[in-house]
């Protein structure tokens, strides 16, 4: 099996790289219909000028990993969620944005293994919406310091994960994003009053959760 894996890698490598193509286009697109709401409208080139091999090296990573389904629906489903974390990845740590129509087709695709009865609907409805009202109130009671893209994107990941999964992902998200938000403040890239995008802290173990 490993030997036929290793053999389909430069298959995988240029899949990717077209994936990473196409992503990038569309990312360029929102961000060009979407410029007033960027953190670095001026910087657009300079914060992705390593998105496309990261993306390329993710999506081979991926292909590799996944190519060992056995289950079409379970690679399609898998690769779909990491295609949509990877890309919120990217736009969050890019522009510190994660646009609602990326969550929206997201949201819409997590409707298939519901379809499948590979998730409980009841769990992962209670999931979004526990997750999304929980951070609603959290964003309010610290004055917006969880955005409006975070709410959106726990209340898409409850869709995907259920309960139980998202609370670890939320508590894994928020001790890495502590983590990373204390070492850029005492390396003095940002202060304590300064937005921190947590969006990749999140979706970084939702992946992994998912995936593996």
């Amino acid at each position: 099996m490993y030997f036929l894996i290793i053999a389909q890698i430069p298959l995988f490598f240029w899949l990717s790289y077209l994936m990473a193509f196409l992503s990038s286009i569309w990312i360029d697109t929102l961000y060009r219909k979407n410029c007033a709401i960027l953190s670095f409208p001026d910087r657009q080139f300079e914060r992705a000028k390593f998105r496309q091999i990261l993306l390329t090296i993710a999506f081979t990573t991926l292909f590799c990993y996944l190519s060992q389904m056995t289950s079409i629906v379970i690679f399609t489903l898998r690769f779909i969620v990491a295609a949509f974390l990877l890309l919120i990845i990217c736009t969050d740590f890019e522009q510190q944005v994660i646009f609602d129509k990326m969550l929206l087709y997201f949201a819409c695709f997590s409707l298939l293994p519901i379809f499948f009865q590979l998730s409980n609907a009841i769990d992962c409805v209670i999931a979004a919406f526990g997750g999304g009202l929980c951070f609603f109130l959290l964003s309010v009671l610290t004055h917006g310091g969880i955005g409006g893209g975070d709410i959106k994107l726990i209340f898409t990941l409850g869709l995907w994960l259920g309960i139980i999964n998202l609370i670890l992902v939320i508590l894994i998200g928020f001790s890495l994003g502590g983590i990373a938000a204390i070492f850029l403040c005492l390396a003095r890239q940002k202060n304590r009053k300064a937005y921190f995008a947590y969006g990749p802290y999140f979706a970084l173990p939702a992946l992994l959760f998912y995936i593996l």
